[in-house]
């Protein structure tokens, strides 16, 4: 007589059925993955927030020229005057008293003055060369419709100026966030 011989024993094929039929759920979410995620979410959202609340300052650029005073607006006179030539649109942003960077442009000098009158009306590069006697060069210091700025130099600024010179003016005419910046300068290149 032959007996039948189970190659596995009855309790270690129990447990293994066991084992094959225990529940398993698949893990979707790591405890490190799921803690960087949300460290990287937080970053995104305080770079966001920091870009809609931050403040970029604008400036206004333009041109002028170192001049004698001949302005009715002080007693001064004959003394040396930097005569700006700022774009007519941004009229309202101007007003005495604000800080004017200026750079000398043949010599590179740098230096800073404040506003001292802000002329009523728009002057055409013509008038211009009429009434500030801008020999030849009127076109290029005032290339289109423009408000005039007087600033008087200290005598510590106006003792290296030259009548006649160019100047390079930076007006900071007010601020920006740096969210709209980025989109505004992204126009700008696209129109490039």
């Amino acid at each position: 007589m032959q007996t039948c011989h189970h190659f596995f024993r009855e309790k270690a094929v129990e447990a293994y059925m066991k084992r094959q039929e225990k529940d398993i759920l698949p893990r979707f979410l790591f405890p490190y993955i799921t803690i960087l995620t949300c460290l990287l979410f937080a970053l995104l959202f305080l770079i966001g927030f920091l870009a809609w609340q931050g403040k970029v300052p604008l400036f206004l650029t333009g041109p002028g020229v170192v001049l004698i005073n001949t302005s009715t607006h002080t007693s001064r006179s004959k003394e040396k005057a930097i005569v700006l030539f700022l774009p007519a649109k941004y009229a309202p942003l101007l007003h005495p008293g604000e800080e004017v960077e200026l750079r000398v442009i043949p010599t590179g000098q740098q230096f800073t003055d404040s506003i001292k009158y802000v002329e009523a009306g728009v002057i055409r590069p013509a008038e211009a060369q009429q009434r500030y006697m801008l020999n030849g060069y009127a076109d290029q210091i005032v290339p289109q419709a423009s408000i005039v700025v007087i600033l008087l130099p200290n005598a510590t600024n106006a003792s290296h100026l030259e009548m006649g010179e160019p100047i390079s003016a930076q007006v900071r005419v007010g601020e920006q966030s740096i969210f709209s910046f980025c989109l505004g300068l992204h126009e700008v290149m696209k129109e490039r």
